[in-house]
C-alpha cells in the first residue's frame, strides 16, 4: 500500500511539472501498462477513442530516463548510472532545449530516480521476469 501511495504522489507531483498536458501514470514508474487515450481523442470507426500521440517533451524524457535508471539499478544491471544521467542531460542540451529546461530535466530526473528507488526498495519481488525484460529493453535504448 505504501509503495502505491508514494508512486501516486510522485506521479501527481510530476504531472504538475509537465507542460504537455498529458498525465503521468504510475505504470511508467512501476511497470508497463497501456496508456489511456488522451482527453479529446477522436473516436475511431468503432466508436472507441483513438489516442492522440503527443510529442515527447524534455519533462517526459527526463521522467522516463530517471525511472529506467532507478529500475535498472534495483534489478542489478551493470551500468554507470551517473554517466547515463550526464549523457542524457548532454543529449537534451544537444537537442537545443534551453538551459532552464535542462535544469528542470535534471530536477525531474532526480525526483523520478529517487521516487522509484524508494518505492522499489519496499518490494522484494520487484525484479520479476516481465519487469526485467522491459527494463533491459528500456535501458538498452537509453545507453
Amino acid at each position: 500500500m505504501h509503495r502505491c501511495t508514494l508512486a501516486v504522489l510522485l506521479a501527481v507531483a510530476l504531472a504538475g511539472c509537465s507542460s504537455s498536458g498529458n498525465g503521468v501514470s504510475t505504470a511508467s514508474i512501476l511497470g508497463s501498462a497501456p496508456t489511456p487515450p488522451a482527453a479529446g481523442a477522436a473516436p475511431d470507426a468503432g466508436g472507441a477513442p483513438t489516442p492522440v500521440v503527443q510529442p515527447s517533451t524534455p519533462t517526459d524524457r527526463a521522467f522516463h530516463a530517471g525511472t529506467v535508471s532507478a529500475r535498472a539499478v534495483k534489478c542489478g544491471y551493470n551500468f554507470d548510472a551517473p554517466r547515463l544521467k550526464n549523457t542524457y542531460l548532454s543529449h537534451e542540451a544537444s537537442l537545443g532545449v534551453s538551459a532552464d529546461q535542462v535544469s528542470q530535466a535534471d530536477k525531474i530526473y532526480n525526483v523520478a530516480y529517487n521516487g522509484v528507488t524508494k518505492a522499489a526498495a519496499e518490494d522484494p519481488n520487484y525484479c520479476s521476469d516481465r519487469k526485467t525484460q522491459t527494463i533491459k529493453a528500456d535501458l538498452g535504448r537509453l545507453l
